[in-house]
Parts: structure tokens; C-alpha cells; sequence
């Protein structure tokens, strides 16, 4: 079983979008600071430069980043 499908019973999702620099990644690192549950982080739109994935990963202890790759199965 992989970690999404380990989340999937309280499985909460929320997308976030909107344009350079309007504060995307400084927002999800203060939401998933503060929340008391498990967090995924998963960003469909980095390409291959995934600035913001290793950003969050370094800066928010306990975040699991999901490379979409792991997506297939679904």
C-alpha cells in the first residue's frame, strides 16, 4: 500500500493556484505548520524544477512530498 492510499480514509484535499508570487507557497507552509494531521504536499505544476517541493521539504518537518509520478495508479 503506498502513503496516499495509507491517507485515503481521512484523505482531506486542498488545491492551491494562482500567480508567481502571490504567496502560494508561503500560505501552504503556514497551513501545514499549523495543522495537527499528517500533510501531502503534491505540486502538478513543477516541472522539472521542483523549486517549491524543496522548498516545503526542507522548511515544514514531518511533510511527505508525493512526486507525481506516484499518480499513475490512479
Amino acid at each position: 500500500m503506498g502513503k496516499l492510499e495509507a491517507l485515503m480514509p481521512s484523505l482531506n484535499i486542498t488545491l492551491v493556484s494562482g500567480p508567481p508570487g502571490a504567496g502560494k507557497t508561503t500560505w501552504i507552509r503556514q497551513q501545514v505548520n499549523s495543522a495537527a494531521e499528517t500533510a501531502v504536499y503534491l505540486n502538478l505544476g513543477s516541472g522539472n524544477t521542483p523549486i517549491d517541493s524543496t522548498y516545503l521539504a526542507t522548511e515544514v518537518a514531518g511533510l511527505t512530498v508525493l512526486p507525481v509520478e506516484q499518480l499513475t495508479d490512479f
